[in-house]
């Protein structure tokens, strides 16, 4: 076969993938065996310039890795051959397709078919397909991207493939592909890297140094290729001042030609010689917006800490008669803090230091917006705040935290809109809820659980079922605030009411779109039916409880969510300790001991010693029942609320 026709036959195996995924349907059999003939077909619906245009541009590929002596033309061949049999044998999934199909409407047809080809070859590297025929990834990507551009791009050239498919398969069955992949593209971000293709493997190497998981690679790819986009503009907007020297233009057209070629590295460079210059010149706003450049790219290189230094280098530097460039760079440093505290989260480390000084750079921003002119940029800034103050509550367990941040949280809330911004009013007073929730819990103040709930109900007057993750967390944030209130009154009903409603929101929610929020809501009714369970002496209650925890850890693994799971599985374990008593059941009582001593090894080697002195509470409690005989009746309430009501 010659190049030609491999290139061809390459081009209708990705025209006839796409086709398949879009109708929800494996690759026909006939063209797996010929996808020549497929293209051919093509050439008949679209006509032979149109096809040829594509070939050629998938030569030009092809020239490039001839050219560079990576390999011969023989080499390349058996390469493309074996990328046709790939794209058919791992098309992309349809819920894959339909992101990029939203993507390609916009100015990013390129990027969504990069990241859309990422997907495939991924999928096929899991298999040891791509290794094995030693074809680079990248290039592969590549290769497949630059003939997926042609069809996402052109609704009516997809739709005309989609015919051809039908055509060709003739009588075989469309059968249904396996179930697609939850979605991980956000249809709001708009990435562009057709300028740049070489920058795609630099920040999968990004993802890789960072312990960035495989599963969210998709998503976090998508948004730092939408702030090399981002930077791309920035940087054409910053113009030549009067009286500017002349190398500090040409530093600015070496940065977009760095970029331009997708070289990070190098645009860092140039970016740090560039400001030093200006500032050295006196010109503190320009020095302030390169610094700002350079932040952005140090993001999107995933080094947050050096993107926060710079960011509040340029907020420093900006003149004090601009507090809206201050305003936008003092945001942009809170959001890299943020981002540096996940960094240290993932590595086991420390990560109240950056959200401390998150905070503080919050505060400042917000005294820069003069009173009550500013409201909406006001409340986002609230907004910020009450969210880094929450993390930091979570993280030290101190209750003025959580009061601080429903402070913030309020204060963002009275300066929303609520017609105008619905959506983003009930997230607000989802954390307001969540804020006052976890006060209470550490000071089980039943006020904070009634404006906790009531906080939540506001919330859940905008969100429905189908906003899946956010309407799921507050329907469980409501579950736990009402479950403390009947806990802390002895209500009986109220708990069994609150159970029936938290089964309720369980019917309703789709675990496969909302897998984290459906764990919160099993985790939530494991609490309340182990109340219930303690407070009635009833087994039927304590059961639920167990199967309520054991399915929440069904998507909180003890790897990918090492906290929740130790606190279901602590939270178990003192089920376990309330069957073992009122059942006089030796089992019962040895399942809390395993459960307690698993819950406390994590607890320790995550650092979170409040929890872990509450699990060696419950675990000496077991120990001095498995110790005794008869068994004793446990004091009321049992040590294991200490954690269940933190959860």
């Amino acid at each position: 076969m010659t190049i030609d026709k491999t290139l061809v036959g390459f081009f209708g195996a990705v025209a006839a993938a796409t086709a398949a995924s879009a109708a929800s349907r494996p690759v026909p059999a006939k063209i797996i065996a010929d996808p020549v003939a497929f293209f051919q077909h093509l050439v008949t619906l679209r006509g032979e310039t149109e096809m040829r245009r594509h070939a050629e541009r998938l030569a030009m590929h092809v020239v490039g890795e001839v050219k560079s002596g990576r390999a011969t033309l023989p080499q390349v061949e058996t390469r493309v051959t074996t990328l046709t049999g790939l794209v058919m044998a791992f098309p992309p999934k349809t819920s894959q397709l339909e992101e990029a199909l939203d993507r390609s409407r916009g100015r990013s047809a390129a990027a969504a078919a990069l990241i859309l080809a990422s997907a495939v070859v991924s999928r096929a590297q899991a298999r040891g397909r791509p290794d094995q025929a030693r074809v680079d990834p990248s290039w592969a990507t590549d290769l497949i991207a630059e003939g997926l551009a042609a069809l996402i791009s052109d609704l009516e050239f997809l739709s005309g493939v989609g015919r051809a498919l039908d055509s060709v398969a003739g009588g075989e069955p469309a059968a249904a592909q396996a179930v697609s992949e939850p979605r991980s593209l956000s249809k709001k971000v708009q990435p562009a890297v057709a300028k740049t293709p070489a920058v795609f493997p630099q920040l999968l190497a990004a993802l890789r140094k960072h312990g960035i998981a495989e599963t969210q690679f998709n998503a976090v790819l998508a948004s730092k290729q939408g702030q090399i986009n981002e930077l791309r503009q920035t940087l054409a907007a910053i113009h030549t001042e009067h009286g500017e020297p002349q190398a500090a233009e040409t530093m600015r057209n070496d940065a977009r030609t760095a970029l331009a070629a997708g070289d990070l590295a190098l645009t860092a460079e140039i970016l740090a010689a560039l400001a030093s210059r200006l500032a050295d010149d006196g010109r503190n706003r320009q020095a302030a917006e390169v610094l700002a450049a350079q932040g952005l790219l140090e993001e999107a290189r995933l080094e947050h800490q050096a993107a926060a230094l710079h960011y509040g280098d340029a907020f420093q530097l900006a003149p004090a008669t601009e507090p809206a460039m201050r305003w936008g760079f003092a945001l942009r440093q809170g959001s890299a803090l943020a981002s540096e505290a996940d960094d240290l989260t993932r590595d086991g480390q420390p990560c109240e230091g950056p959200l401390a000084e998150a905070a503080r750079v919050y505060a400042a921003a917000l005294q820069l917006l003069p009173a009550n002119s500013a409201p909406e940029l006001a409340s986002v800034t609230q907004n910020y705040l009450g969210n880094t103050l929450l993390r930091l509550g979570e993280i030290e367990g101190k209750a003025e935290l959580f009061e601080h941040a429903a402070k913030a949280y309020q204060a963002a809330a009275a300066g929303m809109d609520r017609l105008r911004s619905a959506r983003d009013w009930a997230l607000v007073h989802s954390n307001l809820g969540t804020a006052l929730l976890k006060a209470g819990e550490l000071g089980h103040a039943e006020r904070n659980y009634e404006d906790a709930a009531a906080a939540y109900d506001k919330s859940l007057e905008v969100l429905r079922p189908e906003t899946a993750a956010d309407w799921a967390a507050a329907e469980a944030g409501r579950g736990m605030a009402q479950g403390r209130l009947g806990a802390i009154r002895s209500d009986l009903a109220m708990l069994e009411r609150t159970a029936r409603s938290v089964d309720a929101a369980l019917a309703q929610l789709d675990r496969r779109q909302a897998a984290g929020q459906w764990a919160r809501l099993q985790s939530c009714l494991g609490n309340i039916c182990a109340d219930l369970g303690e407070r009635i002496g009833g087994r039927h209650w304590l059961e639920r409880a167990v199967t309520a925890y054991e399915a929440a850890q069904e998507e909180w693994s003890e790897n990918a969510s090492p906290l929740q799971w130790a606190l279901s599985e602590a939270n178990r374990g003192g089920v376990f300790l309330g069957l073992g008593t009122l059942t006089t059941s030796r089992r019962h009582l040895e399942l809390a001991e395993e459960s307690l001593i698993r819950a406390d090894r994590v607890f320790a080697r995550l650092g979170a010693h409040d929890y872990a002195t509450a699990a060696r509470q419950s675990l000496k409690a077991v120990r001095a029942e498995l110790g005794n005989a008869p068994l004793s009746i446990l004091p009321n309430p049992p040590a294991s609320q200490t954690i269940r009501a933190r959860l």
